[in-house]
């Protein structure tokens, strides 16, 4: 019998989304009910070598989170996208990405190296392309919603040890405005200053209302992924504070939500931190994990945020969420990938168990 190839299309979509979900599944039967762990991580070049695959899978997660960076394909412009292409193929082809791809579930995001180029907003004109580039290499079915709007933002939630995790997975690259260079780079200004200019956008209108409406369906712990970091004060470099205006409307949405812990998790540094803030009378706790496999030296000595509750991490580094039944508090950590040993921790309060 001849198969339309739509027709074959949507078979495999299906299937590939049956076989996501009973991967999910098994990971979740197979782990222990009094702990389930979550991986993150970011800036992996797929030319290095490759152990940091090995080290997520050996920490048996229910999930990994790939927070942008995940393959370096920079295009100069977005003239050309073949350097994308092979980076992508590259990955493709290695063996320890593709166990890992295998056992474990992954919800990923980009930042400017695998949207195109260095620190690319909203003008790359390369951006429709490299977007669907990014979802066909992660598998996304032909009628998830990504495929017929812009952004590939999304948001799922997940039941971890009896309590309903939303995780929300931003792009920070496809809409963002362009930001203000530093004319004098120094500490604090090294690449850019902040810009308060009204209009100016990290998100785009659409997705700050799209964030505005999944913000209020419930959760006991919200995961907000964002490439860059968020709290971070402290540097010139890409951040939610080269926009002010978006770092507090994000704030503002975020702690305006229901109640559930608020977890933000970020990459992009080439360096760990943990952070603690308070903002309207709510904690905000973020995780920043960079990087898999492209650490910068720690002669740079980089300054310490106001939000900042640990040193920085120069090692090669992935980070953990951990949550356990009937434990009324999860841990964030910092893991270094060649040792596994855990290097930081911060513990997030979740509040009585449901049904206690």
């Amino acid at each position: 019998m001849n198969v339309p190839e739509r027709v074959k299309e949507r078979l495999g979509d299906a299937l590939s989304r049956t076989v996501l979900f009973l991967l999910l599944f098994s990971v979740l039967l197979g782990c222990s009910s009094a702990q389930q762990r979550i991986v993150f991580g970011s800036c992996m070049d797929q030319n290095r070598q490759q152990i940091a695959w090995n080290a997520l899978k050996s920490a048996k997660p229910v999930l990994a989170i790939l927070m942008g960076d995940n393959v370096y394909g920079d295009t100069h412009g977005g003239r050309d996208l073949s350097p994308l292409k092979m980076a992508y193929e590259t990955l493709k082809q290695s063996p320890a990405f593709q166990s890992f791809q295998q056992a474990v579930p992954i919800f990923a995001t980009w930042d400017d190296h695998d949207y195109g180029d260095n620190d690319a907003g909203a003008d790359f004109r390369g951006r429709k392309e490299s977007e669907r580039l990014f979802l066909d290499f992660w598998g996304v079915p032909i009628d998830d919603e990504r495929r017929s709007r812009a952004g590939i933002y999304f948001e799922r939630r997940l039941s971890l040890s009896n309590r309903i995790f939303q995780f929300i997975m931003l792009d920070t690259r496809s809409f963002r405005s362009p930001l203000l260079p530093s004319p004098r780079p120094g500490p604090g200004t090294e690449r850019y200053l902040p810009d308060r200019t009204p209009g100016k956008t990290m998100l785009g209108e659409k997705q700050w209302q799209w964030l505005q409406s999944t913000l209020k369906q419930p959760a006991d712990v919200r995961v907000l992924v964002s490439s860059i970091q968020v709290l971070a004060d402290e540097h010139g470099y890409e951040c939610w504070n080269n926009l002010p205006r978006e770092r507090e409307r994000l704030l503002r949405y975020l702690t305006s939500a229901g109640p559930g812990a608020l977890i933000i998790l970020s990459g992009d540094r080439h360096m760990g931190a943990l952070y603690r803030h308070t903002y309207q009378g709510r904690e905000v706790y973020e995780a920043t994990s960079s990087a898999l496999n492209m650490r910068i030296s720690n002669v740079l000595q980089p300054r310490t945020g106001s939000s900042q509750v640990s040193p920085w991490m120069f090692e090669e580094n992935y980070g953990e969420l951990i949550v356990q039944e009937n434990v009324d508090e999860l841990r964030l950590s910092l893991v270094e990938v060649r040792s596994g040993a855990v290097k930081q921790s911060l513990l997030v309060p979740l509040g009585a168990s449901p049904g206690e």
